[in-house]
């Protein structure tokens, strides 16, 4: 899904994006940076979900 996404909002940049498919990343040139964007492993997922959720409960304990 994350993939999906990235080309969504890559497509609509005007900018030249490269995708490359051996290391399953996207590549463009932005103020003279390289920036690629890589995908999360199934791990990473799992573990920033668990953060925001845990950040969404303190928000709600400190908003009661």
């Amino acid at each position: 899904m994350l993939v999906i996404s990235c080309r969504v909002s890559l497509g609509n940049m005007k900018k030249k994006t490269m995708h490359d498919e051996f290391k399953n990343r996207f590549s463009f040139v932005e103020d003279e940076k390289s920036i690629a964007l890589v995908s999360l492993t199934f791990k990473e997922v799992y573990q920033d979900q668990l953060k925001l959720k845990k950040e969404n409960m303190a928000k709600k304990r400190v908003c009661m």
